[in-house]
Formats: structure tokens, sequence, C-alpha cells
């Protein structure tokens, strides 16, 4: 009996409740143990969401404030799917007409030959057409030479679509880029072959009957412009005649 008084003293004590008896139960003490358990783990928890709140009070704003959230790793994610893919080459601003396009009939502009290429000419102009060129649309060659560099349209309507390329690639935000001519007369005007410079322009009658055939070269008109005594500084334009047509087909 002093034994029990003892641990019913003890477990007032513990309990910190002096009006607490002992229940008659066989199994009281681990009833207690049991009841003391729950209150403490009840403690522990009430403990634990304080602390998350107080948390959540102090990193919420912080968050906020600094523009939070996490960034997905370079690569990954989302910024991968924006990231850009290969570069493409930029596409030319000009296009060329096609073949028969309105403006540009194939029986006055046909496609160049697809070989050979020339060196320094390029490819050649087709042979579809083509006629001597008469010594009275010699000023209209010269003539021709005046009215380049104008307009990029205008450009391909005065020479051949061999030429084109050359037109397109001189063609920048202020111009064309095409040798222009001077204010004076040229140095020759006349047909290809009867022009004769031991320190003039390269020896365009052999290429071009090499790489273009002998009729091209027979038919071709050239002007020769520049100081007469500086042959690095004189320009070469040559022309055929399509048609009725005088075109331009290369110039250096």
């Amino acid at each position: 009996m002093t034994n029990d008084d003892h641990c019913e003293d003890r477990l007032r004590a513990l309990l910190r409740d002096p009006r607490w008896s002992l229940p008659a139960w066989p199994d009281a003490d681990a009833r207690i143990r049991r009841a003391a358990q729950r209150q403490r783990r009840a403690t522990a928890t009430l403990a634990a969401g304080a602390c998350a709140v107080v948390i959540a009070v102090i990193v919420v704003p912080v968050t906020l404030l600094t523009g939070g959230g996490a960034r997905p790793a370079i690569g990954t994610g989302a910024s991968a799917s924006a990231s850009p893919g290969p570069s493409r080459p930029a596409r030319h601003p000009l296009s060329l007409p096609p073949v028969g396009a309105p403006g540009f009939p194939a029986s006055t502009y046909p496609a160049p030959r697809a070989r050979p290429v020339v060196n320094s000419i390029g490819h050649c102009p087709a042979a579809v057409g083509l006629r001597p060129f008469p010594l009275s649309s010699g000023n209209v060659a010269y003539w021709l030479t005046r009215k380049l560099g104008h307009s990029f349209a205008g450009d391909l309507r005065l020479t051949d679509r061999a030429f084109w390329p050359a037109v397109r690639s001189g063609w920048q935000p202020g111009g064309s880029q095409i040798a222009a001519p001077a204010r004076r007369p040229p140095i020759y005007s006349g047909l290809l072959g009867s022009y004769r410079s031991s320190a003039g322009p390269p020896d365009f009658t052999g290429l071009i009957t090499a790489g273009c055939g002998a009729r091209l070269a027979r038919d071709t008109w050239m002007i020769v412009e520049g100081p007469r005594r500086s042959p690095a500084l004189q320009s070469e334009w040559l022309f055929l005649d399509r048609r009725g047509h005088v075109l331009l087909y290369y110039n250096q």
C-alpha cells in the first residue's frame, strides 16, 4: 500500500495534477504511459506547425522581392525549347526573275549555258537568237553604259541573263557596284576581234572563243574606257545582240 501511495505521488508530480488518483485498472501504468506519449506527440506537432508558419512568413516575402522561383538549367526545359536553332544563311534581298517572267521574255532573256564556266566570264550567254552585232548599234551600246546603275530592274533589262548574278551581287543599299564609265569618249568601241592593245585588257577573243565558242567572240561588241596610259584603270564592256536587243554580258 505504501508503494502504491508512493507511485501515485510520483505520478501526480509527473502529471502536475495534485488531484489525480490512480484508477483501479489492472494496466493502469501502461495506460498512463500511452497517455503521456500522446500528449508529448501532440505538443511536438503543434510546435512543428508553429515553426513552419514562421518560416513561411519569412521566406515568401523574400522570394517575391527577388523575383524568385527556380530557374531552369541552361539547355533544359523551357529554355531549351526557346533557344535558337542552327543559323541559316541570310537570303539575298534581291531576287532574279525566272525564265519567262513578265517583262523578261525567254526569247530575249534565255537561261545561260550551264557548261562550261569560263574563267573571269562565268556562264556563257545562250546561243539562241544571237546575230552579228551591227555597226549601227555601237552608239546603242555606249548609251547603255550610261543607263546602268539607276535601278536593279532596269539593269536586268539591259543585261543578258548570264550577267544577272554579277548584277545582283554588285547591288548594295547605295546602288550598283558596276564599273562606272568615265565622262569622256571611250578608248575603243567596236568588234571584239578588231581590238589590239599590247598593254590593254586581256585577250578576250581567245578566252571567249575557247570557252563560249567562236560565234559569240565574232559577234561581240567591245567598249574600253579609262585613262589610255593606265591599262590597270581601264574597264571593258562586252555586248551581244539578241534579236535586235543590245545586252551587256560582261563588265570589269
